[in-house]
């Protein structure tokens, strides 16, 4: 019994080793480039073609959520989907003014909350408050 949990313990950490050799060797961003491109060869294998194209959707779909991705930004994206340079940097400064428009929206929204909520403070916590931040930097 304890053999057979000595070699388990054994064959995890020689996994263990494998995976983290080449953060060692070549640095993390490297090691994680080289452990997505194992992943998606051990996937290919494993799927059918319309499941892995299902699964690149998903993944892409959630990247979207997840971070507010636009995914037309990316160079590879866009190459992908066929648009030209001249699109692409349409695009990103297309993307860029919506951003900023965006901050400026959220900024006021932050500015006018900020204001109610001092406004609700009694004098005394608004001194208090208003010790605590100090003058205003930007």
């Amino acid at each position: 019994m304890w053999r057979q949990q000595f070699e388990a313990q054994r064959r995890q950490k020689a996994l263990g080793r494998e995976i983290t050799k080449p953060v060692a060797e070549n640095g993390p961003v490297k090691a994680l480039d080289e452990l997505r491109r194992r992943t998606e060869l051990t996937v290919s294998k494993i799927l059918l073609p319309h499941q892995l194209t299902r699964l690149h959707q998903i993944v892409l779909q959630s990247r979207i959520r997840r971070e507010s991705h636009i995914p037309l930004l990316s160079s590879t994206l866009a190459k992908r989907a066929g648009l030209t340079d001249a699109q692409h940097k349409a695009l990103k400064e297309a993307y860029g003014q919506a951003a900023q428009k965006g901050q400026a929206k959220a900024r006021s929204a932050y500015d006018e909350a900020l204001g109610a909520i001092i406004g609700s403070l009694t004098p005394e916590q608004r001194a208090r408050y208003y010790t605590l931040v100090g003058k205003q930097f930007y």
